[in-house]
């Protein structure tokens, strides 16, 4: 079940990656600790797209 919030985060991301040139898709996460550095990584990037719009 979605919630408002679910997608309202969906729409952030959606946004994110549809209008930011950049988007990594390798290294694979393969690990929940990569998972945390890839999250890591999108949060910055998402904070730094953010203020440059």
């Amino acid at each position: 079940m979605t919630t408002i919030d679910d997608q309202d985060l969906r729409e952030q991301i959606e946004a994110l990656w549809t209008q930011w040139p950049q988007i990594e898709a390798f290294p694979r996460a393969d690990t929940h600790e990569d998972v945390l550095a890839v999250i890591g990584r999108l949060q910055a990037t998402g904070a730094e797209f953010r203020q440059s719009s």
